[in-house]
């Protein structure tokens, strides 16, 4: 509240043309949720002010709230500086189509923006990063060619030659992918091999592939996906056993403890996802011996604890987490839906889902666990609407197997066997 008023008063007594800038820098310190309450009602009060739109969707893109980004750039329409079409507008509402599952639309707003603006290079670039979510890889190659021929980027940039790459490998155009690859050689020695890796996998060629992957250093940012893909290998050779093994030549030489926390972290993931639940259990504790109270490796551990019936390390680990990060929401949610899964403890189970709620409003998750919860205590019809929020962010299959299920509670069958079918 205080922060609130604070906040207001300077952009009182402001002379500053961007005064709204100002403020949103400042607060940006803050934790989502913060930011986004105190410009709630700086927002109320300047609501008819440009800049005070303007920044406010980006406040509300941050929280998740698509909707009301998109509704706030909607009143911000009558505004004459937003007859310019400046480009983050474009994006803005691009971004927040997507993240609601309109991808045709989103694609069709940035297509207009970049007629208005064609030369933009942060619009062309985020352009290009929506058609690769979309794996419109095709697409994206001749806006990076496009990009090229008008001097946006260079091609003998490192990273746009990494991008390039990786786009060529996806659609099998090995040659080229090749030529871009062989273009960093000198410049970048470890992405080299990774992208030498990346390509001889693609093509399943997996003895090549692993080879590059191994000549990745330790320290370089490629080690940890390199790690992955080796064990992808591994896996599909259902070498489960040299898996193991690799793991514990990983571990060898480490002297950096963040390297050696992921390193871990991955390893149990790994056997986690594959079912090996008591080997992931027995690499989590080996973390947690040398790394005590580690949060990662408490919360993971929590995850594996579900997987062989031991409740009791479950909660231990969550309580032990959310005392040391009350405000972690991942730990709150996991915590009030296992219970609300088991269907004990649900008063509780509630509480704490609530309290992730407060935290993370928009997160689809913890609006399924608030659903599922109060579908254990009865509550149906209020169950239904956090499934209906939840959906309109995510269409997680879990989710929609729980709103099917509330459907069918509270007698709208057909609903029921409409979202079933599709």
């Amino acid at each position: 509240d205080l922060a609130t008023k604070e906040a207001l008063l300077a952009i009182q007594i402001s002379k500053d043309k961007d005064k709204f800038a100002l403020v949103y820098d400042t607060i940006r310190v803050f934790e989502d949720d913060a930011i986004k309450k105190i410009f709630d009602v700086i927002y109320r009060k300047y609501k008819n002010e440009y800049l005070a739109n303007f920044y406010y969707v980006q406040i509300l893109l941050n929280a998740n709230e698509y909707q009301k980004a998109i509704k706030v750039i909607e009143n911000s329409y009558k505004f004459e500086e937003f007859s310019k079409k400046e480009s983050r507008w474009g994006i803005f509402l691009a971004n927040a189509y997507y993240e609601l599952g309109k991808n045709d639309l989103s694609v069709k707003i940035l297509k207009d923006y970049l007629n208005y603006s064609p030369k933009d290079l942060y619009l062309n670039q985020y352009y290009i990063e929506i058609l690769t979510l979309q794996e419109n890889y095709d697409e994206a190659i001749k806006h990076y060619r496009f990009m090229s021929a008008n001097k946006l980027i260079n091609f003998s940039d490192i990273l746009v030659a990494k991008k390039m790459a990786l786009l060529n490998i996806k659609i099998e155009r090995y040659l080229d992918a090749n030529t871009f690859i062989k273009s960093i050689e000198k410049k970048d020695i470890n992405s080299y091999y990774f992208l030498k890796g990346i390509l001889y996998f693609q093509k399943k060629n997996y003895t090549e592939a692993e080879k590059f992957f191994k000549k990745v250093e330790k320290e370089n940012d490629n080690y940890i996906n390199s790690v992955k893909e080796i064990s992808k290998i591994k896996i599909i050779n259902k070498d489960y056993e040299k898996l193991k093994y690799f793991f514990i030549n990983q571990h060898k030489d480490i002297r950096n403890k963040d390297l050696e926390i992921r390193l871990i972290t991955v390893e149990t993931e790994i056997f986690f996802n594959e079912k090996k639940y008591n080997y992931s259990m027995e690499r989590i504790n080996s973390g947690l011996k040398k790394y005590k109270n580690n949060g990662v490796f408490l919360y993971t551990r929590a995850l594996v604890a579900e997987q062989i019936n031991r409740l009791d390390i479950l909660e231990s680990d969550l309580k032990k987490l959310i005392d040391m990060e009350p405000r972690n929401a991942q730990a709150l949610n996991a915590l009030g839906y296992t219970w609300a899964n088991k269907n004990i403890n649900l008063l509780e189970a509630d509480k704490y889902i609530d309290m992730a709620l407060k935290i993370a409003p928009n997160d689809a998750a913890i609006l399924d666990s608030k659903g599922w919860v109060l579908y254990r205590l009865g509550k149906f019809k209020k169950s239904e609407n956090y499934f209906i929020r939840a959906l309109k962010i995510s269409d997680d299959a879990e989710i929609v197997s729980h709103y099917i299920k509330v459907l069918i509670k509270i007698k709208k069958i057909q609903k029921a066997k409409k979202i079933y079918e599709k």
